[in-house]
Order: C-alpha cells, then structure tokens, then sequence
C-alpha cells in the first residue's frame, strides 16, 4: 500500500510596500561626490504607486531631493497605466534631459539645443544616476522627440519663448513632418512653414513690398534662408512636399491661395518668378500660359495709353516691349517667353497672333498680318532662300487699290492708277492698322510704283486689262 505524504503549503508572498523601496533605495544609493557609471537602482521592480510614495516620503523628510521616480529602473507602470500616460512625471524628466543639455553645452542657445535633440538625445545620462529616457520617449511620446519637447514648451511658463516651436524645426524632423501617413501632403503645415518665411523676408526687407520681394525668391532662398530663431530652413521641405518637385513658386501659390492677407497675390503666376520653373512655357499648358501673358501686356499698354485703340498699338509692339515693358506690380517682362515658346521663334508678330487667333474677345483682329507690324518680321518681303515674297507683295497692292477705290469712289480705276505715285506706297494707309507698303515697295521692287502694278497685273486676271494704263505711267521708276 501506497503511504501518501503530506507536504506543507508555501507561504504567500509578502506585497511591497514603500518601506521596502525606501530600503532599496538607501542599500543601492552611491555615496554623495562618487562616480558611477550606470544607474545604481536596478535588480528589483517595483509598482509605480510605491516607488512615487517613497520618494514623496524620503522627499518630506529632506532626503535625495534629486532623486525622481524615473531613476529607478524597472518601475512597472511608470510611464502608462490603465488611467493613461504620465505626462506628468514625462514632462519633468524632459525638463531635466534639458537642463543637463544646457550644463553640458553652455555656449550654446536653448532655442539651438532644443532643434539639435534627437532620439538619441533621450538615450544619454541626464543625472547623476545616469538616468537615460529612451523608454519614456517610446512609452508616451511615440518615439518622438519633438512631441515630448512640445508637450513640456506648452505647459512650462518658463519655456514660453519656444511655444512657437515647429515640427520642421528639428534638425531631425519627424517622420511625418511634411507627409501625412497617407502619403498626402500636410497641407496646413506646409503652408504655415512658407507664410513664416515671406514674412521674415519682410522683416528683413522692409523697403520693399511683397510684390517685390515674391519673383525673387528661389530654391537657394528655402535652403539657406533661416526663418526664425532656431534656424530653420525650408529646402527639405520643398523636395519633400509631394506636388512640388523643388519648385520654389509651387510652395509659395500654396500659401498665397490659402491665406487671406496674402489675396492680392492670387494673381501671381510662374513667370512672375525672376527664375521661372522648368516647363513654364512648355506644352499646351505653356501656350495658354503665354496668351495669358500676352494678353496681360495688352492690358497694361492699354492702361498706360487710355487714347490709342487696340489697332493703333499692335503694330507698335516690338521685341524691346516684350523685354522692357513691366506687365504687372511683380514687374515682369516677356523676353524670356518669346525665346522659350518654341513656336514663337522671338517673333513678337507671332505671339500676337497666336493671341488673337485664340481669343474671342480679339476677333475683329484676325486679319493682323505680319506687314501690319512697324517692325515687320524678317522673311516678311524676302524668303528664307533669298527669293523677293511677290506673292505677298501683289496681295498688299490690291489691298491699297481696293482701298483708293473705296476712299475715291467718284473717279474711274484706271485714272486712280495713273496717279499712284512712290509717295502712296510710302503714306497712304492701307487698312485700320495704318499700315503702308514703303518697305514693300523698297525690298520687292526697288522702289518703283510701276514694276509693283506691272507684277500684279500681269499675274491677276482682274488687273490684266489695266496694263496699257501702267504702261504709259511717266513714273514708271527703274
């Protein structure tokens, strides 16, 4: 028969109580003035509640004033707890982290130690107990060490100077500083970024006006241009930003559509920009951009002679108005369009045209020819193989023929002819551009009235028959 035998039950484990933290902080604490090297209170856990009892009790008696409830290592439920974080207790050891950095580096500005923190920064000592915070950062803060120094800066009156204090001002800036999770663009962010730097560019400035100081901001001003007191640039964010691609005018139009004390900008386009961006002038979207352009020129000229009709001023404009003439308050010129739409070929004739001929409000402006122009293009007379244009040159002919006819209705055609001297070529207007034909007559046919009529009538059935008539012209010039 089996003989059972009875064992005695095991005592239950005795609770912690703050008594026994107090010992194990007495048995474990280094002797005043030594140099330890790593935190001297490991090797038992303990719950917060006693640990933060003990040191209030050793505290109220005068004892280990340094000490905090975060230089005890392995304290369970520190940081969280099924009532939330402690940012409390967070909120000190951050202050402390910082104190220790301003002992450790006084030459420098706290405004410069608070950017130059780093996750890293939370792994160093910051006491005597070689204290380090890189499970509180990872507990409450996720990680962050922005979201920690904020969380201190808002609630800590004496640290009311950096309440100002962004994301994209760490050196090191969060992960999703510029980008949501999504991959979407931190909009509000970005745009708060950029309206802090167009006003220190008008504190800096204050001679100049905003529309003055936009067309010349480029990508070296985002990445050199420090737009506060810790020092913060902006050229991460301009590659960063989905949709901006480096672009300098992508960053600021951002701004200026959003706020409402930037609205008299909302006009600000591309090639407002001293250094417009690649691709202003390419493509469809190019093109339309130009007209827009074009059409603003006109605009402007119009505003600037209120006496001249729109038929008076086309001929008028040369390549020195598109390269001197400022069309807007941002004082931007056309020169560059002209030489990098590459249809337009710097022909100042072809952008009108291309306006006009795209323009519902320029209708009545379709017939504009290039000879219409007081600087008419080159190879308007004589062809890109040295040939004279007669074909152009008899087209404009009938024009100033049609055009006596209607001016002198009362008197017979071939007596008209006989009275066309060089001096009609060279005054006599031939349409509502005021346009004459002395360069036509000079570069086709010497100058000479009669060999113009001879080659239009000799190639034009309808003038066929007023050959004997030109025949007997006296001033048939050699």
């Amino acid at each position: 028969m089996i003989k059972l035998v009875a064992f005695p039950m095991p005592s239950p484990k005795r609770p912690k109580t703050i008594d026994d933290v107090i010992r194990f902080i007495l048995a474990n604490a280094p002797p005043e003035g030594s140099q330890i090297r790593k935190n001297p209170f490991t090797g038992r856990r303990f719950f917060y509640e006693l640990v933060d009892g003990a040191i209030r009790e050793l505290h109220a008696q005068g004892r280990f004033l340094d000490l905090e409830a975060y230089d005890i290592s392995n304290t369970t439920g520190i940081w969280n707890d099924e009532s939330g974080r402690n940012y409390e207790l967070a909120r000190r050891a951050t202050k402390a982290l910082l104190t220790k950095l301003q002992e450790d580096q006084h030459d420098k500005t706290l405004a410069e130690l608070i950017t130059e923190i780093t996750a890293n920064t939370f792994h160093k000592p910051i006491n005597k107990y070689k204290t380090i915070l890189g499970g509180m950062l990872y507990s409450v803060y996720e990680n962050s060490p922005y979201n920690a120094l904020k969380n201190l800066i808002d609630i800590d009156p004496e640290l009311a100077e950096f309440r100002d204090l962004e994301p994209y001002d760490m050196e090191c800036a969060p992960q999703y500083t510029w980008i949501n999770q999504d991959g979407s663009k931190n909009h509000e962010l970005v745009q708060r970024a950029t309206k802090v730097l167009l006003t220190k560019l008008q504190e800096d400035q204050p001679d100049k006006t905003l529309a003055e100081i936009l067309p010349t901001i480029t990508k070296e001003t985002f990445d050199k241009k420090p737009i506060n007191k810790y020092g913060t640039t902006l050229g991460g964010m301009l590659t960063s930003v989905p949709g901006y691609n480096g672009s300098p005018y992508s960053a600021l139009k951002d701004a200026i559509d959003v706020y409402p004390e930037f609205a008299e900008f909302r006009d600000f386009q591309p090639y407002d920009m001293k250094r417009a961006p690649i691709g202003t002038w390419q493509g469809e979207e190019g093109k339309t951009r130009a007209r827009h352009a074009t059409k603003q020129l006109i605009k402007k000229i119009q505003e600037e002679h209120p006496d001249k009709k729109l038929e008076e001023m086309f001929p008028m404009i040369t390549l020195e108005t598109f390269k001197k003439y400022p069309i807007n308050k941002y004082q931007t010129t056309l020169g560059g369009m002209l030489a990098k739409v590459p249809s337009y070929n710097h022909s100042p004739y072809i952008v009108l045209k291309d306006l006009i001929d795209a323009d519902s409000e320029l209708e009545q402006f379709r017939d504009f020819q290039p000879y219409d122009m007081k600087t008419a293009p080159m190879e308007t007379w004589i062809n890109k193989d040295g040939s004279k244009n007669y074909k152009l040159a008899r087209h404009t002919t009938k024009t100033l023929l049609n055009k006596l006819q209607k001016d002198h209705p009362h008197k017979a055609f071939a007596e008209l002819i006989t009275e066309i001297t060089a001096n009609t070529f060279q005054k006599y207007p031939i349409n509502k551009y005021g346009t004459t034909l002395a360069t036509m007559l000079s570069a086709v046919h010497e100058g000479s009235p009669y060999a113009a009529l001879k080659n239009l009538a000799e190639h034009d059935p309808e003038y066929t028959i007023f050959l004997p008539v030109i025949e007997t012209m006296t001033h048939r010039a050699a």
